[in-house]
């Protein structure tokens, strides 16, 4: 690609592609064109949801193919309306979805615990004042416990389960359980033990929830959803105790 047009502060600039040529825009024009702020297309960008600039000028100076306007949309669309994380939409945009009705059981989850996510958002500073170390930070982030919020380049915020799960971090913390009673690390033994139910979970569903019925798919789904949550928290709670008193039997025996 070879550029052909002026790279001054003219939104839109024609460049050779062989024989022909087309015309890029810069990200002001995208955001005109979109109507999605710049940080968020930004954002879409490094998760990997949008292609990078089509033409770089200069360090701080790129151009766009504005055909990823209809894409930028339908992602707002999927991420805002029906409430799905980035990484679900990225499997859903490629294809990795097995069809409609898949995609329909995939929302209607997502919607679900949308609904039971805190709307709140915290900077890292705010959670440094209520507990979180930056050690804690750190290995969340670099492991995807949490992501850094859309739009927060320059002030890194966080909200919906990142940021629940980081403020659970930060009261152990604030409440005196230091890292080394309670690592950060003890997250990955959760997840690789959470990861077997929620694998039973998705089975369940496929198998039997996306049958036919009397409620609609996506109204199953929620009340199957919404019932396991609950399941799962009774059990544990019904779990917890026997299980300490048993580990105290064992001490005594030994």
């Amino acid at each position: 690609m070879e550029d052909c047009g002026s790279t001054s502060d003219t939104q839109v600039i024609k460049v050779a592609e062989g024989n022909d040529s087309k015309e890029l825009v810069k990200m002001s024009e995208l955001v005109r064109l979109s109507d999605v702020p710049a940080p968020t297309i930004k954002h879409y960008i490094r998760e990997g949801l949008l292609p990078p600039p089509a033409l770089r000028t200069s360090r701080n100076m790129a151009y766009y193919d504005p055909a990823i306007v209809p894409r930028i949309k339908q992602i707002k669309e999927l991420q805002k309306n029906q409430f799905l994380p980035l990484t679900v939409i990225r499997d859903l945009l490629e294809g990795a979805s097995s069809g409609g009705s898949e995609r329909e059981m995939i929302e209607a989850v997502a919607k679900v615990l949308e609904a039971n996510s805190s709307a709140s958002i915290a900077t890292s500073e705010e959670l440094m004042k209520a507990g979180l170390t930056d050690k804690d930070l750190e290995w969340m982030l670099e492991n995807g416990f949490a992501e850094i919020d859309e739009g927060s380049d320059n002030a890194p915020s966080f909200s919906g389960d990142s940021l629940e799960l980081l403020m659970a971090i930060a009261d152990l913390r604030e409440r005196g359980i230091t890292t080394e009673q309670v690592p950060v690390e003890t997250l990955s033994k959760y997840a690789e033990l959470i990861h077997d139910l929620v694998e039973f979970e998705a089975t369940l569903y496929r198998s039997h929830i996306a049958g036919k019925g009397n409620r609609t798919l996506a109204d199953r789904t929620e009340v199957a959803v919404t019932t396991s949550e609950k399941v799962v928290t009774l059990l544990r709670r019904k779990s917890l105790i026997p299980a300490l008193m048993l580990g105290r039997e064992n001490g005594k025996k030994s």
